[in-house]
């Protein structure tokens, strides 16, 4: 059985840009509990499989195919009804309305298209107006959403040691596919600090807003009125978070500290001034939501640390006198202790600040400073590969993700085979 995103097959079925045949809502291919599954959703979902299996020229069987993707449809309704009935994976309508803007914005940006062109798509290809466009794909996104926090709970509740991911890359190395694009890394990093001044302006605010909080004004309301995270627009949640993956640490004492429910004070780490709820939490994670105050260090500190960097990038070459640099001068501990080294990463693991400073370097070349939040780097190029096979050490981060999911699909699987069992369904095809 494969676990997917049912919502995505509504969605595709629905609304099919990209020059598929527009399908009528001819009729119910499948009832499982409250949840129905049209056929044109179930004949959107097998063209778009067939379409991806003889693009691998792989041997096609339709009838077995047709009876497979039937049955992975109905796992995802029942994963879907049993969802629903649990009060703490509800999805407000500001998430809603925040991934339907999100989703539609993609359309417009793959399709090269403008909103009144796909108004226009969506009539012709489908006779329906864009607020019942609209409606029709909120339940859809809402349903995904949905899932997508189920299997949030179930992925953060595996325990995953070190002896865990040894045995799984023992037993799975030789068909783990090569990773892509990698470098192996060196770096020096300088901490910046706000001035005193800065600092006590945002301690003043924080503290405020935790007064609001104490006099019943609403998290979510603040969040999105006050907080400057990322997360802001959709009231601060940052979905479930497992421990050892927050390299602040005071953040993730908090979080795993706090009781459901239940409000923290204000804290800082060195982003700035938090202060998280605790929406739910299980034995290996917790779904939380924060209001965030940065704390921004002053611009003529930043200016002062990019000269020094810079000064270093050109008395710096060889391997030896980067290692050496790092340890006088990178306040980063952890990396500082290993002269700098950071050794392999692929290019998709880096953030899109560090990848667009090393893109054209070569081996032995050093990056431009690059700016992170409150650190300020530069990057030696040790060395490049178009692929490559898994290291355990270099790459245990990624396999300790891939052990965790492969568990977690195993532990949903079950409870889908036992919610299964004491669902109604009701094929009509």
């Amino acid at each position: 059985m494969k676990i997917f995103t049912a919502a995505v097959v509504t969605i595709v079925s629905a609304y099919g840009l990209l020059g598929a045949t527009p399908q009528k809502l001819d009729g119910i291919a499948a009832i499982v509990g409250d949840e129905v599954i049209l056929i044109s959703e179930f004949e959107a979902y097998v063209a778009m499989q067939m379409e991806q299996l003889q693009a691998q020229g792989t041997p096609v069987d339709l009838e077995k195919v047709r009876t497979d993707l039937l049955d992975n449809l109905i796992d995802n309704k029942v994963l879907l009804t049993n969802a629903k009935r649990d009060s703490a994976l509800a999805v407000s309508s500001d998430e809603v309305e925040e991934a339907l803007n999100n989703h539609i914005a993609t359309i417009l940006q793959q399709n090269r298209m403008t909103l009144e062109q796909l108004e226009q798509e969506i009539y012709n290809q489908q006779g329906i107006g864009f607020t019942r466009f609209r409606a029709e794909m909120r339940e859809a996104i809402r349903d995904q959403l949905i899932q997508q926090r189920i299997q949030q709970r179930i992925y953060h509740s595996i325990n995953v040691t070190r002896r865990d991911v040894e045995q799984f890359f023992t037993t799975y190395q030789d068909s783990l596919p090569p990773l892509g694009e990698s470098v192996r890394l060196s770096k020096i990093t300088k901490s910046v600090a706000p001035s005193q001044a800065r600092e006590q302006t945002v301690f003043t605010t924080i503290y405020e807003i935790r007064r609001r909080l104490d006099q019943g004004e609403d998290f979510e309301a603040l969040a999105k009125e006050l907080s400057q995270g990322p997360q802001a627009a959709s009231g601060g949640n940052l979905g479930f978070i497992s421990k050892g993956t927050i390299s602040e640490r005071a953040f993730e004492e908090t979080a795993f500290s706090l009781p459901q429910g239940k409000i923290s004070q204000p804290f800082k780490t060195s982003l700035g001034y938090h202060i998280i709820q605790v929406l739910e939490k299980t034995d290996r994670g917790v779904r939380i939501r924060q209001i965030f105050l940065p704390l921004v260090p002053d611009e003529e500190v930043v200016v002062k640390v990019n000269e020094k960097l810079n000064a270093l990038r050109e008395t710096i070459g060889s391997t030896e006198e980067f290692a050496q640099a790092a340890k006088e001068h990178s306040t980063d501990r952890v990396s500082r202790s290993r002269g700098g080294k950071l050794g392999w990463s692929t290019l998709s693991n880096l953030s899109s600040s560090i990848r667009t400073a090393i893109t054209n370097l070569e081996d032995g070349e050093i990056s431009e400073p690059v700016r992170e939040n409150n650190d300020i780097s530069i990057y030696r190029i040790d060395e490049k590969s178009d692929s490559r096979r898994f290291n355990f050490e270099d790459d245990y981060s990624i396999l300790v993700r891939q052990y965790r999911e492969y568990k977690a699909n195993q532990k949903l699987i079950e409870k889908v085979e036992s919610w299964r069992q004491n669902t109604f369904i009701d094929i009509r095809i």
